[in-house]
């Protein structure tokens, strides 16, 4: 059936001011939360807490495009979203329970585990202060002198 004259067209489904309300709504919530929310979405950053907090602000704020979403996706898509969101959360408990005591560690598999903890919460982007002190804990567990790098690869003149 053709849409009434004045309607817009929609699109699988879907009206074309979808996206739009969609946005709307999630950076209206997302402001109302804070910067603590609002940031990690605005550097393309998945981190669980800020994801699960502004998606229930979402359903709250406006149900219906939700349900659109979840209606548009299909449940084998949604499904499959689940699972990753599931793991993000499992990765974001193991890096905040034991990730910390695991990276300071002085096994080798163990600090590797941290570290895909750490960076599979969100946690472990190339920002400043997200390199993991491993190395400096590894030095001081076997008792070598803390030397810095750039002093280290300097030639000793003769």
């Amino acid at each position: 059936a053709a849409p009434a004259k004045g309607q817009p067209r929609r699109r699988g489904g879907v009206s074309p001011d979808h996206v739009n309300r969609l946005m709307r709504c999630n950076f209206s919530v997302m402001r109302r939360l804070g910067d603590w929310v609002l940031r990690p979405f605005l550097q393309d950053t998945i981190k669980f807490l800020p994801l699960a907090v502004s998606m229930l602000g979402m359903s709250a704020c406006d149900p219906l495009v939700v349900f659109r979403v979840v209606c548009q996706v299909g449940p084998k898509t949604l499904l499959s979203w689940v699972r990753h969101y599931f793991s993000l959360a499992t990765y974001a408990l193991l890096h905040t329970v034991v990730g910390r005591w695991a990276a300071a560690s002085r096994y080798f598999r163990l600090r590797r585990w941290a570290d895909a903890w750490r960076a599979g919460s969100g946690h472990g982007g190339a920002g400043a202060g997200s390199a993991p002190p491993v190395a400096a804990a590894a030095a001081e567990s076997d008792g070598e002198a803390s030397m810095p790098a750039t002093a280290a690869a300097q030639p000793t003149a003769a």
